[in-house]
């Protein structure tokens, strides 16, 4: 069975919160979508640097655990706007 609990332990809402932040300025400020595909590497990045820096130390945690907060960022971003209904785009079946 699968344990919940160690991936809580590598997540850190804060460092969730605030690459999310960053992912939606990133997202609905720049006019280009060619930085779109760049986001979730850009956001996983933000999230090593600041787990990094909070912890004050570089070691293998603080790296995992800075990459999988920021790429759960993109994660709720795309949730919400699924439950929301923000997309942009209209799918269309066939």
């Amino acid at each position: 069975m699968f344990d919940v609990n160690v991936v809580l332990t590598l997540v850190s809402p804060m460092i969730v919160i605030g690459c999310w932040v960053l992912g939606f300025v990133l997202k609905n400020a720049v006019k280009t979508d060619r930085i779109n595909p760049f986001i979730p590497l850009i956001v996983m990045v933000a999230g090593i640097i600041c787990n990094i820096w909070s912890t004050g130390i570089f070691t293998y945690e603080s790296f995992i655990t800075g990459a999988v907060s920021g790429l759960a960022s993109t994660g709720m971003y795309e949730a919400i706007s699924n439950i929301l209904n923000l997309s942009k785009e209209t799918k269309t079946e066939v």
